[in-house]
């Protein structure tokens, strides 16, 4: 190798470890997620989609605990086969999620570290479409709650996520009684700061 790329390694090390030992992170974060819409009308399947989010976060460090709110854009839905026909019903919401996460650090080094989190979700509605003209888009809510819970690993200034999250109702509709979203996401974060 020659000088100038160890000295910029070294460089990379250094500014990371100097972040590392600041309370605040800023960041971007990108990724995709697996979402289902879910009811409890029987001759319904559920079937999955895949979708993407980016957005950005910062993370509060208090020693081993953190406090880190998001700001992204997210796609979720899912699509319902009906069995008795052979309709498949798709639901595609565009939203501007908020979580606010309380995490906890269970390895804590400069450069590296694992971590747990959970808190809820807003996800304010942006764009809606179901491809069934029979339920009037109206009756979507245009504020949706949820929960997130997950786990991640941050080395140097990149950030790899997991989480799980759980919405309220969608809508209040005849046809889908007890209805929600469950996403799995999987992000990369940037830390900038």
């Amino acid at each position: 190798m020659n000088k100038k790329c160890i000295l910029l390694f070294i460089a990379v090390l250094f500014s990371t470890g100097v972040f590392a030992q600041s309370p605040i992170s800023v960041g971007f974060k990108f990724g995709m997620n697996s979402s289902k819409f879910s009811t409890k009308v029987a001759d319904y399947n559920e079937q999955t989609i895949n979708n993407y989010l980016a957005g950005a976060f910062v993370r509060l460090s208090l020693s081993k605990l953190y406090i880190q709110p998001e700001l992204y854009f997210n796609t979720k839905g899912g699509k319902l086969k009906q069995n008795a026909v052979d309709v498949v019903k798709s639901i595609d919401l565009k939203t501007l999620d908020v979580p606010i996460l309380v995490g906890y650090k269970l390895i804590n080094l400069p450069t590296f570290n694992v971590r747990v989190n959970a808190g809820p979700v807003v996800s304010f509605v942006t764009d809606k479409k179901i491809s069934d003209q029979g339920i009037n888009l109206d009756e979507f809510k245009d504020k949706i709650w949820g929960w997130q819970y997950g786990a991640g690993v941050d080395f140097l200034f990149l950030s790899l996520d997991f989480r799980v999250e759980k919405t309220g109702e969608l809508f209040k509709g005849l046809d889908f009684k007890d209805n929600s979203n469950k996403s799995y996401l999987f992000t990369l974060g940037l830390k900038i700061l």
